[in-house]
């Protein structure tokens, strides 16, 4: 009897150390495997250098060296107050600013400045104010009904989307651009140039600039000006080559591409081919959101403007978990199955042993 409770014991040890072992395999293969390689569109972004949660935040006579991004998140408000913020990065566009949705940014007599590159400055349905202050090396994109209030200020260009409202006055900005319904109100200032696209209007008074592009049915009321000439042509068309990878970095094909305007108007929508490539051409300028979808994986939405020529894009996408590879369900069923005839087997010599058999 001794020997059968100690069988009963081991017995009972295996079964659990079968079990574990069957749960542990499981999980492992119903992980999603991490991705190695250079960062695209889908991964995880490295973490900012500063983030602003909610609530104000001041920096007041300070000179800052961020390694990375600032984030300013729903509800958060950034004030810069006799304050320099210097990013000195080696890549184009490598780090910035942005300004998520809900969100808000003062400066006040400060500046910010990319010392060899350009940094990007991103506004997102939210507000950006101005006072005695520069922006320097960088494009400020303004999206979504943004609010912007800039005086006595010097920043290189400001591209408005998405029928955004800048009010600029006596201040020095090379560029302004006036996109998808957007709308301007200049007053004693100098420029070079202002381009407005798609119904976008300006009003301009007491100041001086060269030129005034309309492409499309943008319009301008100009005051008291001191410019060399109004142009109206066409929009320059853009182009943007997607390229769309698994989780391995592998391309995927006939995935279904959809570019869709401000407002969710379709632009256009492709399959990619071999290679997971498409492209689109003779885009007008403005803001844009790219749909991927591929049946098996997850869905990739993402808001483009495009302000160039020519952009390149690649996207990742994520086998959903409804779906997943053909050889992990083997692999899953094939452990399962393991594991039951490995449990049939102990049980079937417990009972041997109980019964003497």
């Amino acid at each position: 009897m001794k020997r059968i409770v100690g069988w009963n014991v081991k017995a009972a040890l295996h079964l659990f150390l079968v079990l574990i072992i069957f749960t542990s395999m499981t999980v492992a293969f119903s992980t999603s495997p991490e991705t190695t390689g250079e960062q695209v569109l889908g991964d995880p972004s490295p973490a900012p250098d500063l983030v602003i949660e909610g609530g104000k935040h001041t920096i007041q006579g300070e000179t800052m060296e961020p390694p990375a991004d600032i984030v300013v998140k729903k509800g958060g408000v950034l004030v810069l107050e006799d304050s320099n913020i210097i990013f000195n990065h080696t890549g184009y566009y490598e780090h910035g600013i942005l300004l998520e949705e809900g969100a808000s940014m003062e400066l006040h007599n400060s500046s910010i400045v990319a010392l060899d590159n350009m940094f990007y400055f991103r506004v997102k349905n939210s507000s950006l104010t101005m006072v005695d202050s520069e922006l320097r090396r960088t494009h400020v994109i303004c999206e979504n009904r943004s609010q912007i209030r800039i005086r006595g200020s010097y920043l290189w260009a400001l591209h408005c989307l998405n029928e955004t409202v800048a009010n600029v006055t006596h201040s020095q900005l090379c560029y302004l651009f006036l996109i998808d319904g957007s709308t301007g109100h200049v007053d004693d200032c100098e420029m070079i140039e202002i381009l407005l696209y798609d119904d976008s209007m300006v009003n301009v008074s007491d100041s001086t600039l060269r030129f005034v592009f309309y492409f499309d049915e943008g319009r301008a009321n100009i005051e008291n000006c001191d410019y060399e000439d109004e142009i109206r042509f066409k929009p320059m068309m853009c182009e943007l080559d997607v390229t769309v990878i698994d989780t391995e970095g592998q391309p995927v094909a006939e995935a279904t591409v959809t570019l869709t305007r401000y407002g969710g108007e379709p632009a256009a929508f492709i399959l990619t081919d071999e290679e997971g490539s498409a492209s689109f051409t003779g885009l007008e300028e403005g803001s844009y959101t790219l749909i991927v979808r591929k049946e098996g994986y997850e869905e990739r939405e993402i808001e483009r403007p495009l302000l160039d020529e020519t952009q390149r894009e690649t996207v990742q996408i994520h086998a959903s978990s409804e779906d997943r590879p053909e050889n992990e369900r083997m692999v899953l069923v094939s452990v399962f199955t393991v594991t039951v005839l490995a449990m049939i087997g102990l049980l079937h010599h417990i009972w041997r042993r109980v019964h003497g058999s």
